[in-house]
């Protein structure tokens, strides 16, 4: 069965709209809750994939990230794998920079408070639907626990739990 494997191990977010296109791609139809709201998509229909979705998460998926990791899950699009992400489901996020006056020092400030949609709105973490846990001898070995579970994916896998 064909699949889609989204890699957001170490992503430390940025734009939160990258959902958009992905969404055109595997979404069917209608409305989606996410980032605290309703969303409606329009599907590229000629170009619709219909395989799994699975989506690769750490302690380093931070901010947007950890909000596509979310959404997708939450509205039973893919499934979570790997360790919990390194932020909330529900936080803060959207920087816009400044300069402080009469300076040339640069801060940043979050916009905008993203409320989480799925089951593990109020968790400290997105745990992931099937853990992968990291042991010491993984990490002196250079092994990363997700690029095994996928490479033992082979044809046959989990499929998506409908956010449960």
């Amino acid at each position: 069965m064909p699949r889609i494997v989204i890699d957001l191990q170490e992503n430390p977010g940025g734009n939160s709209g990258v959902i958009f296109p992905i969404l055109q791609h595997i979404r069917t139809h209608g409305t989606l809750t996410a980032f605290g709201g309703r969303l409606s998509t329009s599907p590229a229909s000629a170009t619709l994939f219909r395989g799994r979705v699975f989506v690769l998460t750490s302690p380093s998926t931070f901010s947007s990230a950890v909000w596509v990791a979310d959404a997708l899950y939450a509205n039973g699009l893919a499934v979570t794998v790997g360790q919990p992400t390194g932020l909330a489901p529900s936080a803060v996020g959207e920087i816009d920079p400044f300069v402080t006056g009469g300076s040339t020092i640069v801060g940043q400030v979050s916009t905008r408070y993203f409320h989480a949609t799925g089951l593990q709105a109020s968790a400290a973490a997105l745990m992931p639907t099937i853990p992968a846990p990291l042991t010491v001898q993984e990490v002196q070995a250079g092994i990363n626990p997700v690029a095994r579970w996928l490479q033992q994916l082979g044809g046959s896998g989990p499929t998506p739990s409908g956010g449960q």
